[in-house]
């Protein structure tokens, strides 16, 4: 036997289809039909038996139950009583419908166009004049539809005014909103039930067959004669809420019943037409609703990598993303002594720290434009000219690294009492060509540069543990801002993983000071004197430069070229010799290219200074 039974209490609307003859009603999880929020129902209140497509019988354990169209039901009794049958427990009505039986106004059913006219009208009927609503009806109809659009979509209390509309000033006697359940159930997700005591149901027979054929069907009103009697609890407008993309979302299920203030069956053409009015403002309501969960989804995915002025660009224009080769400026940064750190503190403080740092680290970068490549132990990648323009990309990755070093005082002010060591950090950047696209997934973005130009920043981070400098940066980069800063050149060298040597940069800014002039004319000097395989003088002059101030450039120079005279290397070194920097950590102990490239030495005179 397949029947349905429907319940409402307060706002919980609720309707299921059954194919057992017995269902237990009550409070408790293991009934069949659960209650919840009504005290006036048990754990197990009832059981309804379903003897025929026209009988019920409710035997009741606990308190009294009231029927509709006969006695109650005392506790301990049984009842018999037939179908459709309507009654309440406590604050919570029932209503228990056949779904085998025939239903005699189906004659009436019709089909209602894109065009808004009726098709499949039966032909041996006659023809009864509809009468339009009056001026009142289309103008509150106007006025309640453009209400029902400015309402905040995908609420509960949106569906629960668009059922209400279709009761007044729609005419219908009651609207159900429905969505599809599990198992081919549909769930009631809001409703307008004025006449609790006439009907709560809804036809599952119509519902899918306006969803099967995405069409609006209704009973005709003039197809029913008003004098003739009928039994059928009541009528219906089946309208289907469908997307741009013919998916149906919802169904809009108003219906009409005869009682003491409503003699009508069945609805006329314009009256369906509003119906089908407010399925349409539904249907546009949730579709913007969704739009806009998209849109948030893809903003947070979105800015998980890029900074919001990024990401407002890209959601305009997603094909920005797509993978190309471009110049890029790449910028590392890496926590010093992170391990002897992470040793002393345990995981959960390093973790506390790690997290903090990050932040701020990732929040400094995004405050410049750039994009987070990614995050790796006690360290963090960026880059900047991609996927959007920024023709100060270099400028702007350098002051990124200046402000992350400048972060280093207030994060060491919170973290140093609870850290073995202070917090340092060392940055390598450098520019050029990279193939830069998304080489993550559709739920987790992973937007980066590869090649040549990341592995070159990398191993300039790496060389400032062995140099003793905070930031390194290439020849490229210091002839970029140039303009900005003055690039000292640290040394050539060869890094891990390279073939050619790199000149090493340090940055500061302008404008220098007669005594910092002086100074780096003297590492000019020194380096000069080193690069000549001339390492006396070259110890003499640093001597001089250490004492004047502390300058971890001229330390670490100086320390190489006390090597080499300890050893009492005078002889000339081969044109090209190669050093590995990034060991430098291991070794203490590094060597330094000895003859740069004319070129890359006069660039850094002081005479070529502004004055």
């Amino acid at each position: 036997m397949k029947f349905s039974i429907a319940t409402l209490h307060e706002n919980d609307h609720q309707q299921t289809v059954f194919q057992t003859s017995e269902v237990k009603i009550g409070s408790a999880p293991s009934c069949d039909v659960v209650i919840n929020g009504d005290k006036g129902v048990s754990a197990l209140h009832c059981v309804v038996k379903v003897k025929s497509s026209s009988e019920v019988e409710i035997t009741n354990f606990e308190r009294s139950i009231v029927l509709n169209n006969g006695p109650r039901v005392h506790r301990g009794s049984t009842a018999e009583t037939t179908l459709p049958a309507l009654f309440s427990i406590g604050d919570t009505q029932f209503h228990i419908s056949s779904l085998e039986s025939t239903f005699d106004l189906d004659h009436a059913l019709c089909h209602l166009s894109s065009s808004g006219q009726k098709t499949d009208q039966p032909t041996n009927l006659k023809r009864v004049e509809e009468v339009a609503p009056g001026s009142r009806t289309l103008a509150a109809w106007l006025e309640t539809l453009g209400d029902l659009q400015k309402s905040a979509a995908g609420s509960r209390a949106f569906f629960k005014e668009a059922a209400r509309t279709t009761y007044n000033p729609g005419g219908m006697d009651g609207c159900m909103i429905l969505q599809p359940g599990e198992q081919g159930q549909w769930d009631i997700i809001a409703s307008h039930i004025p006449y609790p005591h006439c009907n709560l149901t809804f036809r599952p027979d119509l519902v899918q067959e306006s969803v099967r054929q995405q069409r609006t069907i209704f009973h005709d009103a003039s197809q029913i004669p008003s004098e003739t009697p009928f039994t059928e609890t009541h009528t219906a407008v089946v309208c289907p809420v469908i997307d741009d993309e013919n998916r149906v979302l919802a169904v809009v299920y108003g219906f009409r019943t005869r009682h003491s203030t409503n003699n009508r069956s069945g609805a006329r053409a314009l009256e369906v037409q509003f119906v089908q009015l407010i399925a349409g403002s539904i249907a546009a309501a949730m579709t913007r609703l969704e739009k806009e969960a998209e849109a948030s989804r893809s903003r947070v995915l979105l800015e998980q990598a890029f900074s919001p002025k990024v990401a407002r660009q890209l959601e305009i224009d997603p094909q920005i993303l797509q993978g190309v080769t471009r110049d890029v400026t790449v910028l590392f940064a890496d926590l010093r002594d992170f391990t002897a750190i992470s040793e002393a503190a345990g995981p959960k403080i390093t973790y506390q720290m790690l997290t903090d740092v990050m932040d701020r680290f990732s929040e400094i970068i995004a405050e410049y434009d750039g994009v987070v490549i990614d995050f790796y132990g006690d360290g963090v990648s960026a880059f900047w000219n991609a996927p959007v323009d920024q023709p100060q990309h270099t400028l702007l990755a350098v002051k990124a690294a200046h402000e992350i070093l400048a972060a280093l005082p207030d994060l060491n002010s919170i973290w140093s009492h609870r850290l073995s060591h202070r917090l340092r950090a060392g940055i390598g950047i450098h520019c050029g060509p990279a193939q830069v696209g998304n080489s993550g997934s559709s739920t987790r973005l992973k937007y980066g540069p590869q090649g040549t130009t990341v592995n070159i920043a990398s191993r300039l981070e790496s060389a400032t543990k062995g140099i003793g400098l905070p930031l390194i940066v290439s020849e490229d980069v210091a002839d970029k801002v140039a303009q900005h800063y003055y690039g000292r050149r640290i040394c050539q060298t060869s890094l891990s993983g390279l073939s050619e040597p790199l000149h090493l940069f340090e940055l500061i800014g302008k404008p220098i000071s007669k005594s910092d002039l002086d100074q780096l004319s003297k590492y000019d000097e020194s380096l000069a004197l080193y690069e000549g395989q001339k390492y006396t003088e070259a110890v003499s002059l640093l001597c001089e430069l250490s004492l004047d101030r502390p300058d971890a450039a001229a330390e670490y120079l100086l320390k190489q070229a006390m090597q080499k005279s300890k050893n009492n290397v005078d002889r000339r070194q081969e044109s090209s010799p190669k050093t590995d920097v990034s060991a430098l950590t291991l070794t203490q102990q590094p060597i330094i290219e000895s003859a740069p490239p004319a070129a890359a030495s006069a660039k850094n005179a002081p005479s070529q200074l502004p004055q």
